[in-house]
């Protein structure tokens, strides 16, 4: 059931939303935003927020997107660029 959209600009918003949850930020997966960028993400479940965000956000991007329907090919140069980033 996870559907995945591409944006057709630049944001540095992370955000998610399943099963009444939601998970908002801007911290990557990696110890660089982790820890030596010291950004977070933030979950709440709040039904009213939850659907603030959606509307307000995800309905908005997704008016202006494409939805993702088969893998992308991803280049060398991607995985290089994340094993440096997550030295740190």
């Amino acid at each position: 059931g996870i559907r995945v959209y591409v944006f057709p600009g630049m944001t540095h918003l992370k955000a998610a939303i399943f099963d009444g949850w939601a998970c908002l930020g801007s911290a990557n997966l990696n110890l660089l935003s982790m820890r030596l960028n010291q950004e977070f993400n933030i979950g709440f479940s709040d039904p009213e927020t939850v659907n603030r965000l959606k509307r307000e956000l995800f309905e908005a991007d997704f008016n202006k997107s494409v939805e993702l329907m088969v893998p992308r090919d991803v280049s060398l140069a991607h995985y290089v660029s994340e094993a440096v980033l997550d030295i740190f």
